[in-house]
């Protein structure tokens, strides 16, 4: 008997405590749920308020509307001249000098109008003026009798190019500017009237230009933009002919015809218009 009591106390003593972690296990569990319900509705109603906030899918169709993509995303490099020649006129003036001349010292004056088809291939109209005289190694040759080949320069040339700019780029100047250029080169064909050498110390001679040869033309050089419509250019050219020189020397006349070749250096502006309305 005394033991059946002793069992019941017991049953009564143990099952509140076992029924107790149930209950707290069950309720964790609900607890459980609870939270991930909370946690899933919390982040339901974050994405929502992104949606709203997310602005509208951007459709670029045109150029102007690059600015609007968003950055990082979509990202989009176009390379643009800064200084576009399409459809444009190029006027230039320029200053220039003859290089490899030693029996004369020449230097000009020169300009010309330029018709840009794109931005590689484009003519070139072109006159330039030169102030030509003996140099000092010249007139004491001439003084002494001495007559080379060599003594005729260029006075006036005139002719047309066709201009072809592979290379476009960009430099830095000091740090401070970055300045984009054109290297181009071209070749073209022209008339050159010839300024003959004299000496006022030796009547006996006697040197006259016989015609105005036909001169091939080729250059290379660079545009730099200063502006969307200015540029600073510069050249180097280099011109062929075959002049026909008379030379007279105590009443004897001789004729020679020799190819002959002048290098040029120019410098100079441009000047591009109309407005580049397309940039």
């Amino acid at each position: 008997m005394i033991k059946q009591i002793l069992f019941v106390l017991s049953i009564i003593l143990i099952a509140p405590s076992l029924f107790a972690d149930d209950i707290d296990s069950i309720e964790n569990l609900f607890d459980a749920d609870e939270s991930r319900e909370e946690k899933k509705a919390e982040a339901e109603a974050n994405e929502a308020v992104h949606e709203r906030e997310k602005p509208p899918e951007v459709q670029v169709n045109k150029l102007e509307n690059l600015n609007q993509l968003k950055s990082f995303e979509d990202v989009a490099v176009i390379q643009k001249r800064y200084l576009p020649k399409t459809h444009r006129f190029e006027g230039n003036i320029n200053a220039a000098a003859n290089i490899n001349d030693s029996f004369f010292s020449s230097y000009g004056l020169g300009g010309g109008l330029t018709y840009n088809f794109n931005e590689r291939w484009s003519v070139e109209g072109i006159l330039r003026w030169f102030s030509v005289s003996n140099s000092k190694a010249a007139n004491q040759l001439l003084e002494r009798g001495v007559v080379t080949n060599g003594m005729v320069s260029t006075k006036l040339f005139y002719g047309l190019d066709l201009r072809w700019t592979p290379i476009y780029g960009k430099f830095s100047y000091f740090d401070k500017k970055i300045i984009p250029f054109d290297h181009y080169f071209s070749i073209g064909i022209g008339q050159t009237q010839l300024e003959t050498g004299s000496s006022s110390n030796n009547s006996n001679i006697k040197i006259e230009n016989l015609n105005n040869p036909i001169t091939l033309r080729i250059s290379t050089g660079e545009v730099f933009a200063l502006t969307k419509w200015m540029a600073f250019r510069w050249d180097v050219s280099w011109h062929f002919m075959k002049p026909d020189v008379r030379t007279t020397k105590n009443s004897v006349a001789t004729v020679t015809s020799d190819i002959q070749n002048n290098l040029f250096i120019n410098f100079g502006l441009s000047f591009f218009f109309p407005e580049a309305k397309y940039r």
